[in-house]
């Protein structure tokens, strides 16, 4: 990565269960500390009646939004692998997978 040029964007769904100021400032901590210069942080809203990775891939995937070259999710979700050492792939992180445009690294 180089710290002067690349660019990133931290996306966050607006939902009940996250603190999006939280989210805000301690991801622009990491970026400051880590030297990164271009970083901004966006909220997408989410409506009632849509899952949190079709909003998120709805953001990626709009010719408007500036292009992604790799989208990170972290897999906290599937309450199946607290029962099992099997690692499984929670809903959004499975949506984001198959639904974005964009690369996915997974965070397992």
């Amino acid at each position: 990565m180089n710290k002067e040029k690349d660019h990133i964007t931290v996306l966050v769904v607006a939902l009940a269960t996250i603190k999006v100021k939280d989210v805000e400032a301690e991801t622009s901590k990491i970026c400051e500390s880590e030297g990164v210069v271009h970083h901004n942080f966006e909220k997408i809203d989410r409506d009632s009646d849509e899952h949190t990775h079709e909003a998120i891939c709805d953001h990626i995937n709009i010719d408007t939004t500036e292009y992604f070259d790799f989208v990170t999710v972290a897999n906290q979700g599937s309450g199946y692998s607290a029962h099992t050492e099997k690692t499984y792939l929670g809903k959004v992180a499975k949506g984001v997978l198959f639904g974005s445009k964009a690369n996915v690294l997974l965070y397992l």
